[in-house]
């Protein structure tokens, strides 16, 4: 069975979509003070858009 995807490519994604992985906020890092720093909801979407409902037990090697 053939991985998905390699590496690279992999790294080109977050690349491509870093701004919405980790998008800017407008509070700066004082609005963070009681959250998380990037909302799930952008990483998320990229997830789900690369990988579908596929999940860690089904990685083709150990995953740690």
């Amino acid at each position: 069975m053939e991985p998905a995807f390699a590496a690279a490519e992999l790294v080109d994604m977050y690349e491509d979509k870093g701004r919405t992985i980790f998008p800017k906020s407008t509070w700066g890092s004082l609005g963070n003070l009681f959250r998380a720093t990037y909302p799930a909801s952008g990483i998320e979407q990229i997830l789900e858009r690369y990988f579908g409902d596929a999940r860690l037990k089904d990685a083709l090697t150990t995953v740690r």
